[in-house]
């Protein structure tokens, strides 16, 4: 053995412990680091609400946003309507897309394409403000949130036309659960089943002296009341097609 491999032998023997320490300590602060420290991955600057917001239709926004992370990083995106008013309702959560909000390949400061999310027309009108919430995935065991809020904005509630199809929409959930014949487009006439005729009924002679009774019609069968508003929402749907 060299002089040279003797030295570096005997240098490793003696620092052997010294430097696995080293290296763990090196490892333990790189997790540390990479784990607690406040990386600035991206930010919402403004989330632009474009036109009117009414129940059971579509919101429709786009996002001014920065972002310091580039292709390879994993997103996790979530939207909510928040109202105003607390005792509105509680936070509505809007469709969960991938991320449409930012573009998965590029750093920089962008504006996204138009997006648009349908409201459920249960949502109470108000209020509101759109909440984004994006997780940005930099390591296996570190995500970073970043989020963002819209200006106020009004929830209207929904047009006539929309009202008459949810309504038309349940009554048709009814009738299919209930067996029920589902209503055509133009069902506004409701059939009524004949009444059978007894096979010994007995034929009437007519004569000069005979007097001929009018024959009593078989009464009607009542409409329910599922059957009457089916009918009365058709009805209303023609007249707004026109």
């Amino acid at each position: 053995m060299t002089k040279v491999g003797r030295w570096t032998k005997g240098f490793i023997d003696k620092y052997f412990k010294t430097m696995l320490v080293a290296f763990f300590v090196f490892v333990l602060a790189s997790i540390a680091f990479f784990s607690f420290f406040p990386f600035n991955v991206a930010e919402i600057k403004k989330i632009n609400i474009i036109g009117t917001v009414q129940a059971g239709s579509l919101i429709k926004y786009k996002v001014d946003y920065c972002q310091n992370v580039g292709a390879g990083v994993e997103r996790h995106t979530r939207r909510f309507l928040v109202p105003e008013n607390p005792g509105l309702t509680e936070p509505i959560e809007l469709s969960s897309n991938p991320s449409l909000e930012t573009l998965q390949n590029s750093g920089g400061c962008k504006t996204s394409k138009e997006i648009k999310l349908p409201v459920d027309a249960s949502v109470p009108p108000g209020k509101y403000k759109v909440l984004i919430q994006i997780r940005y995935c930099i390591l296996p065991v570190r995500c970073l949130p970043v989020e963002g809020y819209s200006d106020s904005f009004e929830v209207m509630k929904p047009d006539v036309p929309t009202q008459l199809s949810l309504i038309y929409e349940q009554l048709d959930q009814i009738q299919r659960a209930t067996g029920a014949t589902p209503p055509t487009g133009n069902a506004n006439v409701m059939t009524i089943p004949e009444t059978p005729q007894s096979n010994n009924m007995e034929q009437t002679i007519i004569t000069p002296s005979t007097i001929v009774q009018p024959q009593e019609q078989p009464a009607e069968r009542p409409r329910g009341i599922l059957e009457s508003t089916t009918e009365f929402v058709n009805n209303l749907l023609n007249i707004v097609r026109i």
